[in-house]
């Protein structure tokens, strides 16, 4: 992997920015990455759209949203980020998962790699 953690991680979190934007027409409004052995952990915030965060106030609109986002990460983002953070670390990833907090427009996606990065 070449530069310095530090600024791999800055390289990632742009790239996670990019990519949301690309496929929603919104990007998070911060983006923060550590990388730990084999693992890229992320955090998103802010990336839903206004009239989401009111749906997810109630109930039905919650699963509504997440089912909505967890669809659209699975079929659209997370491939193309998967993709794209391979080529960056020199790694490929074998393995990612996705997770979101509707409530507080919070998500966290991990990326494993098939070697240490670090």
């Amino acid at each position: 992997m070449a530069g310095g953690t530090l600024e791999i991680e800055g390289d990632i979190a742009a790239i996670v920015s990019r990519v949301i934007k690309e496929s929603t027409g919104k990007g998070p409004r911060n983006v923060t990455v550590y990388i730990k052995k084999n693992m890229v952990l992320t955090r998103m915030e802010g990336f839903m759209f206004p009239g989401e965060t009111k749906l997810a106030k109630s109930k039905d609109g919650m699963e509504q949203v997440m089912l909505f986002r967890k669809n659209l990460k699975r079929e659209v983002t997370l491939p193309v980020l998967s993709e794209e953070i391979s080529n960056l670390v020199g790694q490929p990833i074998t393995r990612y998962y996705f997770d979101l907090q509707p409530e507080i427009n919070e998500g966290v996606a991990v990326f494993l790699t098939q070697g240490d990065l670090e």
